[in-house]
C-alpha cells in the first residue's frame, strides 16, 4: 500500500492542476462586477479589486486580501498569539473569513488570557503561540505552539553607537521605534568593519541564500527500512522543526566560533518544511551558510541526508523579487553538482567539503599571507586580486591558451613584490621568502580547487572595498 500511495504522489507532483475541467469548481463569477471605477486593481498583487475602505486606510488602492496579507506580515514580527474564532465582534480580526473562521493576532500572553470566556462559550476555538523561543531555547508558555518564523533584524544600543557605519542611510535608522526593524540598507552594511583610520571598509550588499534538502522524496521512500505513516510523519515533524524551530532561533541567539553573535542580522523569510530562504549580510550570510551546514550534519547524523545551497550577492536596492529569482536560479545550479550536497556563489558550484576548506583554512591563509605583504610594504592591490581571480578562470579553463597560468602567476606576483619590497640584502631575503610562499599558497590552491579559488578571493576582496 505504501509503494501505491508513493506512486500516486509521484504522478500527482508532475501533473498541472486541472484549473479547467468540467468538475472544476468556477472560480470568476461576478468578478468584474467587484470592481470599484475609482479604485480599480490591487496596487500588490495586480489582480484582485481593490477595496475602499481598505484603501483609504493605507492611501493607495488595496484589496482586502493584500491588506490581510500586510497585517499578517506586521503581526508575525510583534504578536505572540493567533486566535482562532467564529465570530468577529469582539476580535480584533482580519478582514476575510478563511475557510468559515475568522483569525485575529494577541500580543502576548496577559492580552490573550481575556478572552477566556469567549473560549467558555465555544466562540474562541483555538489559541496558538508562535512567538520566538527564549535564549536558552524555552518554547512551552502554556499554549499549543506553531513553528511560525517571526524573527526580524531590529537595531539596538549597539548600533545606535555604531550608526556611522550606515552612511547615507544613517537618518533612516529609527532607534526610538518601538519596533525598530531594519531595512535591507542597514542590513547590507553589518559586515563593515572600521580600519587604522578610522574609516569604515567592506562591501555594503547582501547575499540572499536559499537552499532545500536533496532528494527529500527518495529518503521517505528508501530511508526507512520499515516505513509506516507515523515513522514518516516523525522524520517530517523533525527535518520541520530544524528550520522552522532552531534556524530563527540561531539567527537571534546563535554566535560564532569567537563568541560573536554574528548572525542577528539575518531575515528568515521563510524556514519550515525542507527548505529555507535567507537574506543578511554578505559576509556574515557566507558564515552562516558553513555553520548551517555543520549544524545540519550533526542533528540528523546521516552523511546520506544533505542539502544544496544557492547564493547570490547584490546591492541593496534589488528588488525582492529579483533577489528570490536569483537565488532560485543559484539553487538550480547547485542542485546540478555531481551527487548534489553543494552550494553555488559567485557562479562557482562547489561541494560543501571544498566549501568549508575554502571559506576556512584556504581564506585564512591567503588572509595571512596578504597581512605579511602589508608589513613589508606590499599591501595586495585590487588589480592584483582581480588579477588573480581570472587566472583562477584560465586554470579551469580547457582552452589551450590558458595552459600556462602558472607561468602567468610566477610573473605576476614577482613583478609584484620586486616593484614594491626594496632594500638591503636581509630585505630582498625576505621578499623572496614572501614571494615563495605566496606562488606555494595561491599556487597550491589554484592547483588544487582552480576556479573555486573565486571564493576565497572575492571574500577578502570585498572585505577591502572602502
Amino acid at each position: 500500500m505504501t509503494k501505491r500511495l508513493f506512486a500516486a504522489l509521484d504522478d500527482a507532483k508532475h501533473q498541472r492542476f486541472g484549473l479547467c475541467d468540467e468538475d472544476t469548481t468556477a472560480s470568476f463569477d461576478g468578478f468584474l462586477d467587484c470592481f470599484d471605477n475609482t479604485l480599480g486593481v490591487c496596487q500588490i498583487n495586480g489582480k484582485h479589486p481593490a477595496e475602499p475602505k481598505v484603501s483609504s486606510q493605507r492611501d493607495y488602492a488595496l484589496s482586502r486580501l493584500a491588506d490581510d496579507q500586510i497585517r499578517i506580515g506586521e503581526a508575525l514580527t510583534k504578536r505572540a498569539r493567533l486566535l482562532v474564532a467564529r465570530q468577529a465582534e469582539t476580535l480584533p480580526v482580519l478582514g476575510l473569513d478563511y475557510f468559515g473562521y475568522r483569525l485575529a493576532f494577541a500580543p502576548e500572553a496577559e492580552a490573550s488570557g481575556k478572552y477566556g470566556e469567549l473560549a467558555r462559550s465555544g466562540t474562541l476555538l483555538r489559541v496558538w503561540d508562535f512567538d520566538a523561543a527564549e535564549p536558552d531555547g524555552t518554547i512551552w508558555r502554556g499554549y499549543a505552539r506553531r513553528f511560525v518564523n517571526s524573527y526580524v533584524p531590529r537595531f539596538d544600543a549597539t548600533d545606535e553607537q555604531v550608526a556611522d557605519k550606515y552612511g547615507k542611510w544613517e537618518s533612516e535608522a529609527e532607534f526610538d521605534r518601538s519596533a525598530p526593524i531594519k531595512t535591507l540598507h542597514h542590513i547590507a552594511c553589518e559586515d563593515r568593519r572600521l580600519d587604522q583610520d578610522g574609516q569604515w571598509k567592506g562591501e555594503i550588499a547582501l547575499v540572499t541564500l536559499k537552499g532545500d534538502i536533496d532528494n527529500l522524496g527518495s529518503i521517505f521512500q528508501q530511508g526507512l527500512e520499515k516505513p509506516t505513516f507515523a515513522k514518516m510523519a516523525s522524520l517530517s515533524r523533525q527535518i520541520n522543526a530544524f528550520f522552522a524551530l532552531w534556524l530563527p532561533w540561531f539567527c537571534e541567539h546563535g554566535k560564532d566560533a569567537q563568541g560573536i553573535a554574528r548572525y542577528r542580522n539575518t531575515y528568515t523569510v521563510f524556514a519550515g518544511g525542507d527548505d529555507f530562504f535567507l537574506i543578511g549580510p554578505w559576509e556574515s550570510t557566507l558564515a552562516l551558510a558553513s555553520e548551517l551546514r555543520e549544524k545540519f550534519a550533526a542533528y540528523v547524523a546521516n552523511n546520506s541526508i544533505t542539502f544544496s545551497a544557492g547564493l547570490t550577492m547584490t546591492h541593496p536596492k534589488t528588488p525582492v523579487r529579483h533577489l528570490a529569482r536569483s537565488a532560485e536560479h543559484a539553487l538550480d545550479a547547485a542542485k546540478s553538482y555531481p551527487g548534489k550536497n553543494a552550494a553555488q556563489i559567485w557562479n562557482r558550484n562547489v561541494s560543501w567539503a571544498d566549501w568549508q576548506i575554502l571559506m576556512g583554512q584556504r581564506c585564512a591563509a591567503l588572509e595571512a599571507l596578504m597581512d605579511r605583504a602589508v608589513t613589508h610594504g606590499a599591501e595586495f592591490s585590487t588589480g592584483l586580486t582581480y588579477s588573480l581571480l581570472q587566472l583562477s578562470d584560465r586554470a579551469e579553463s580547457k582552452r589551450p591558451e590558458d595552459a600556462i597560468w602558472r607561468s602567468q602567476l610566477h610573473y605576476r606576483l614577482t613583478r609584484f613584490f620586486r616593484d614594491r619590497v626594496k632594500g638591503d640584502d636581509s630585505a630582498r631575503d625576505r621578499r623572496e621568502q614572501l614571494l615563495a610562499d605566496a606562488i606555494g599558497e595561491i599556487g597550491g590552491a589554484l592547483g588544487t580547487y582552480k576556479g573555486a579559488y573565486r571564493l576565497p578571493l572575492s571574500v577578502l576582496l570585498y572585505r577591502q572595498r572602502n
